[in-house]
């Protein structure tokens, strides 16, 4: 059933696989500077309407489901499980540093009403030990130590929506620019499906990091907070590298020294990220705004942050192949 007031109006569907919720903000920023004065962004995802086993197969296919669908049953963590492996060998990062990803994305989802996992008890030692409840699941010997069930994202349903405005826009909806957060600019880069690359390097994702930076004359030393794309415990290591708050390799000395807590010099996650927060893939671009908006507003109730004014949101879809990264700014003087 179509809401009669919405006929006529111009509706387009996004698809971008996880990316799908930033892709569609993107889209709508596209449509304000081609002369339209608002545009909505909805991300919608329902996924236990099937059994997990179907799901992940469904899942599977936002990567080159050809060659990548008989790598192993679980193709995500399969890839992610292969990069914490080299990751860990190249840059001596332990499962420790990794099991502190999730230790911190619990940690911060227990103050997020909104979060699945907000009543979920975590502690580092339940992150990194492999018992029945975190237990490990690959078919394929050489990986399946690497991963754990608490190391990924969870099946979750989920709704999130924006509204974009031009000024223009906002005298109609009888705002000021002085009640908004600002997006600055996005960055938007695609890769190949089954593309070969570093395992310890997310090169795509530094890419559209750097067209953000660059549109926004900004470097990456000026982002105050970050909601980045932890589909996985190791992801959210190597996107701290991928976004520039850390060198190559150095991602683990930020979790070892609380730099990405809530009151470190730059909180990453601070809603739970998708780890602990949820990931309803659809919705979970726009939700990363949600929280970097909430933030930067002095709206994040028990988990915010010391003032900021620059935020940052970095979202991916497939196996890396399509990243949307957008910086947001307020009451910058």
């Amino acid at each position: 059933k179509v809401e009669p007031k919405l006929s006529g109006k111009p509706i387009t569907r996004v698809e971008a696989a996880c990316a799908s919720g930033a892709a569609a903000i993107t889209s709508c920023v596209d449509s304000l500077l081609a002369g339209a004065d608002l545009a909505l962004a909805i991300g919608v995802e329902l996924e236990t309407n099937v059994k997990a086993k179907e799901g992940v197969d469904y899942m599977n296919r936002a990567g080159h489901y050809q060659d990548d669908g008989a790598l192993d049953p679980f193709v995500f963590p399969f890839m992610f499980a292969k990069r914490a492996k080299f990751y860990k060998q190249v840059f001596g990062a332990s499962n420790k540093d990794i099991a502190k990803v999730v230790f911190k994305a619990y940690r911060n989802a227990a103050k997020n009403p909104k979060a699945q996992m907000k009543t979920f008890p975590m502690d580092l030692n339940r992150a990194s030990q492999e018992s029945k409840e975190n237990y490990t699941f690959l078919e394929n010997a050489d990986l399946k130590p690497h991963i754990k069930f608490f190391d990924c994202t969870t099946f979750t349903d989920g709704a999130s929506a924006c509204i974009l405005a031009s000024e223009e826009g906002l005298k109609k909806l009888g705002k000021s620019v002085s009640d908004c957060t600002e997006i600055l600019s996005y960055g938007h880069s695609v890769a190949a499906l089954g593309a070969k690359t570093d395992p310890t390097e997310m090169t795509n994702m530094k890419s559209a990091a750097k067209k953000a930076y660059d549109f926004a004359d900004l470097d990456p030393g000026q982002v105050q907070v970050a909601e980045v794309h932890d589909c996985f415990s190791i992801s959210e290591l190597l996107m701290y590298e991928a976004i520039g708050i850390a060198e190559r390799g150095q991602g683990k000395n930020l979790i070892r020294n609380g730099h990405t807590e809530i009151d470190g010099k730059c909180p990453v996650n601070t809603g739970g990220g998708l780890l602990g927060f949820g990931h309803p893939i659809g919705a979970t671009g726009i939700k990363q705004v949600w929280e970097i908006v909430k933030q930067l507003r002095n709206e994040a109730g028990q988990r915010q942050i010391g003032k900021a004014n620059i935020g940052l949101t970095h979202n991916v879809g497939g196996t890396g192949s399509t990243v949307v990264v957008n910086v947001f700014g307020r009451d910058r003087g």
